[in-house]
């Protein structure tokens, strides 16, 4: 039996966290995937390097969703130090920051793709999609 597939949330601001993961819970569970939140960008790197421990494996985790804007580390600063780990896993960029260039770069860095938080209803549907397809092909 395969072991249920997470979206790992990387993303300190713990009201905007739990509030996501509540949204995406219901439809995700209709697919026997869960939702795991990190509450900290050094908390990710930790759990790469071996030295944090999850309620869940490694394997398990299907896609990354990476706050970018941190208080102990940015997400983009995180891109920049996957090479150390062997991860490859996507990951998806979540940000208040609506910027063609920070699209851009991100992208340029590994990111699969790129959402903007409380854009409109119309890209939280988006995001949805995006998170059940990759589960899914994960």
């Amino acid at each position: 039996m395969t072991e249920k597939k997470y979206l790992l949330y990387v993303e300190d601001e713990e009201f905007q966290a739990k509030l996501f993961a509540h949204i995406l819970e219901g439809e995700m569970a209709e697919y026997g995937y869960g939702v795991e939140i990190l509450s900290s960008g050094m908390d990710f790197l930790n759990f790469l390097a071996g030295e944090k421990e999850l309620n869940i494996k490694r394997e398990q985790i299907g896609l990354v969703l990476l706050d970018l804007s941190m208080h102990d580390i940015s997400g983009m600063q995180i891109l920049r130090n996957l090479k150390r780990y062997d991860f490859d896993i996507p990951i998806a960029v979540f940000s208040a920051r609506d910027d063609k260039y920070v699209v851009d770069e991100v992208k340029k860095l590994g990111a699969v793709e790129y959402f903007v938080k409380g854009k409109d209803l119309e890209e939280l549907q988006r995001i949805k999609k995006f998170i059940i397809k990759k589960m899914q092909d994960s």
